[in-house]
């Protein structure tokens, strides 16, 4: 059965400021955060997203983020490629994580594995860690841990301070281990996992 509620068909957004008039359907297609937004009771006021006077209005999202997320929403239901920089594809992940919006993650995870150059170790944990995908995660700080430059200040920053102590903790015992020359990668990959409990 294909049927689209015609009498609601567009859905106004605010983020930092900015509206987006937008069709709704989109939304409850690809999300079920946006389609359960939607089926909330407004009782007798003014709905919410109906007109630019009560829009939707969406934290801690940015402009940039849902610029892209509908990029991908239009692009995709015409059947185009989309073409993303990098900066895109970590937007899409950003925003399609906190709102479920499951196809649009999946597809900036495979984008962002595919990138070349590579996304840094460091940024790959931290996303890994912020994003919730667990794939990125002890490969990314394997190779931290496994390489010969300590980690940077920059890098720091960017991990945390925890995840940091962690993997400093994991490249001690690594260095010091005698076995890390013959058997490096497993070796590392061992003490990665012990020091981050990680199964």
């Amino acid at each position: 059965m294909f049927y689209i509620d015609d009498r609601k068909p567009f859905v106004t957004f605010l983020v930092e400021g900015r509206l987006f008039r937008v069709h709704r359907y989109l939304f409850e297609l690809e999300s079920e955060v946006f389609k359960s937004m939607f089926e909330i009771p407004q009782g007798d006021t003014t709905v919410e997203g109906e007109t630019d006077e009560s829009p939707i209005i969406l934290p801690s999202v940015t402009v940039a983020e849902m610029e892209t997320l509908l990029n991908f929403f239009y692009f995709r239901q015409g059947l185009e490629e989309v073409e993303f920089s990098e900066a895109n594809w970590r937007d899409l992940l950003s925003i399609s994580h906190r709102y479920e919006c499951d196809r649009a993650r999946k597809r900036s995870i495979k984008e962002i594995n595919d990138l070349n150059p590579p996304v840094d170790n460091a940024d790959m944990v931290a996303m890994s860690r912020k994003f919730e995908v667990e794939e990125w995660l002890l490969p990314a700080c394997v190779a931290l841990v496994e390489r010969q430059d300590p980690l940077s200040y920059t890098e720091a920053e960017k991990l945390g301070l925890s995840m940091t102590v962690l993997l400093s903790e994991a490249r001690e015992k690594y260095i010091q281990s005698p076995a890390h020359n013959q058997q490096p990668n497993e070796n590392a990959t061992r003490l990665v996992k012990e020091v981050l409990h990680i199964s």
